[in-house]
C-alpha cells in the first residue's frame, strides 16, 4: 500500500517539469523578446523625436539657404552631431536620416505688417530592431526595419531671411 503512493506522488511532479520546456518557449519568443525589441523601438523613435527638435530649433535660426542645403547645418551638422553622441550613438539606422526642410506664410502682425514665416521639418529615420526574431513572416519593429517620419515647425526669429 505504500509503494502505490509514492508512485502516485512521483508522477504528479514529473508532468510539472515536462510542461515547463513548451511554457518557457511561450514565454521567451512570444513575450519577452518581442517586448525587448518594442521597448527597444520606443527607445529609437524618442531618440529620432530629439533629433527632429533640434533640427526644427536650428531651422528657426538659421538662413534659410543654409536650412535647405543638403549640406548644412540642418540637414548635414546637427544629424552628424545626433549620430555620434547622446541616443543617437545608440540607434541602430540603416542608412542617414532623411531630412525635408519647408517654409510657409504665418500670421500677420497688422501693427508692423511683418509676416510671420514658419519652418516645417520632418526627419526620417529608417531603425532595424533590437533583436532579431526568427518569425516567418516579416514584422516592422520585430524582424525588420521601422520607418519613423517625425515633422515638427517652428516660427523663424528672423523672417526676412526666410526664401
Amino acid at each position: 500500500m505504500l509503494m502505490n503512493s509514492q508512485r502516485r506522488s512521483r508522477k504528479s511532479k514529473g508532468s510539472a517539469l515536462s510542461e515547463m520546456g513548451p511554457a518557457l518557449f511561450i514565454l521567451l519568443m512570444m513575450i519577452f523578446f518581442p517586448l525587448m525589441d518594442l521597448i527597444g523601438m520606443a527607445a529609437i523613435y524618442g531618440a529620432c523625436v530629439e533629433l527632429n527638435f533640434q533640427q526644427s530649433k536650428e531651422a528657426a535660426v538659421t538662413d534659410s539657404k543654409d536650412a535647405l542645403s543638403p549640406t548644412g547645418q540642418v540637414q548635414k551638422g546637427v544629424p552628424d552631431a545626433w549620430l555620434k553622441m547622446g541616443f543617437g550613438r545608440f540607434t541602430k539606422l540603416e542608412g542617414y536620416p532623411k531630412t525635408n526642410v519647408s517654409y510657409r506664410s504665418g500670421t500677420t502682425n497688422t501693427n508692423t505688417n511683418i509676416v510671420d514665416k514658419i519652418v516645417t521639418v520632418s526627419t526620417t529615420c529608417k531603425c532595424t530592431p533590437f533583436l532579431h526574431l526568427p518569425w516567418f513572416t516579416k514584422v516592422p519593429g520585430m524582424n525588420a526595419p521601422m520607418d519613423f517620419t517625425i515633422t515638427s515647425e517652428a516660427t523663424m526669429e528672423n523672417p526676412d531671411d526666410a526664401g
